[in-house]
């Protein structure tokens, strides 16, 4: 696999343009295009770093729990809005979820 990253400028906009070539055979390549931004040209040099599977099983690790925490932030902002309550909680342990879904796709 070679990746190839290049800048160029679109409407003004710096972008990151990221070029994957994938050999699939001998006589065959597949080409695809992806453009970054720089968020995820960061994180995609940072992986550069990771020379073995405890330290990318470290950095997923990481990840999860940054993930995790921004999930629990959002909960709380909804519960102390009230959006989210333990009656909704309730509502939802006791819908049928699958006879509304079954409803939702006869119409």
């Amino acid at each position: 696999m070679i990746i190839r990253v290049k800048k160029e400028r679109c409407f003004g906009n710096l972008l990151y343009l990221c070029t994957v070539k994938l050999k699939t055979t001998k006589k065959m390549e597949a080409t695809e295009r992806t453009v970054l931004n720089k968020a995820q040209l960061e994180f995609l040099q940072l992986l550069g770093h990771i020379k073995t599977k405890e330290e990318l099983d470290e950095l997923r690790e990481v990840v999860c729990q940054f993930y995790a925490r921004k999930i629990e932030e959002g909960m709380d902002k909804l519960w102390e809005s009230g959006e989210w309550s333990q009656e909704r909680i309730d509502q939802i342990l006791t819908e049928d979820v699958h006879a509304n879904s079954q409803k939702e796709y006869a119409k």
